[in-house]
This record gives structure tokens, sequence and C-alpha cells, in this order.
């Protein structure tokens, strides 16, 4: 529970070129939970 109270929304950093919605990455996913989840014994 303490890492979804401390992570921050995820920029979406690509556009889809198909229909234009907007996505984030799965490495910017990364590295957002790269120190919070080792942190919190995950």
């Amino acid at each position: 529970m303490n890492v979804q109270h401390t992570l921050q929304s995820v920029v979406k950093d690509v556009v889809n070129p198909c229909i234009g919605n907007r996505y984030a990455t799965l490495n910017t996913v990364m590295i957002a939970c790269r120190e919070l989840l080792p942190e919190n014994d995950i």
C-alpha cells in the first residue's frame, strides 16, 4: 500500500499514430517504479 500512496502519475510519453491516443511506455513505468519497489520490499 505504501507504494500506491507514494507513486506519482506516469507521463504519457507516446502517441499512437493509428488512433491518436497517448500512452506511457513500459520503460517510463519502470523508471517511475524502480526506486519505490525495493524500498517497500517488492
